[in-house]
């Protein structure tokens, strides 16, 4: 059987135990073998955005004794917001794989992220998605969830995890 690898992209600004527990839920499901952390560049825009090296080296110390957890470098390293198809591919290109056997994970608050957007609707016709739904969904998320129905057999769908926002 060949690695199924799961790219889990964010800001992790901060990292809080949601990150953590999705983690160890597609891990322990046994939905991926392993997962690469890739935190977002510090170009990202985001309210409050921690430094790229300090949530490079938090995202480190807690997943160091993991050898099933990568923590990359790819878009913290680059001046400018890469856009995720190229980061995608960059991926795939590293890990030397096909692409059915690349997954993305991400919290349920991307539907809308995906829905609005072409090219990462496209991602879904050639990627699978883990997506973890939240424990409140606002208006946009679910309007984004109606958008993705047709590509829903390559969602999956795992329940909310209690503290996975970072509003909790």
């Amino acid at each position: 059987m060949s690695e199924v690898i799961g790219f889990f992209g964010g800001a992790f600004s901060p990292l809080h135990a949601g990150h953590i527990r999705m983690v160890f839920e597609v891990l322990e499901k046994r939905y991926v073998s392993k997962v690469v952390m890739v935190p977002a560049s510090d170009a990202y825009q985001k309210p409050n955005l921690l430094p790229a090296s300090e949530r490079l080296s938090n995202l480190s110390s807690i997943f160091k004794w993991m050898s099933s957890v990568e923590v990359s470098t790819l878009d913290t390293s680059k001046s400018h917001f890469p856009h995720p198809l190229a980061t995608a591919q960059e991926l795939v290109d590293k890990f030397s794989c096909l692409h059915e056997e690349l997954i993305w994970i991400m919290g349920g608050d991307r539907l809308d992220w995906i829905a609005n957007n072409d090219d990462l609707k496209k991602m879904t016709l050639r990627y699978k998605f883990i997506i973890f739904e939240r424990l409140s969904f606002s208006e946009s998320h679910l309007r984004g969830y109606s958008k993705v129905k047709e590509v829903e057999d390559r969602l999956i769908f795992l329940p909310a995890i209690p503290f996975q926002d970072t509003k909790n």
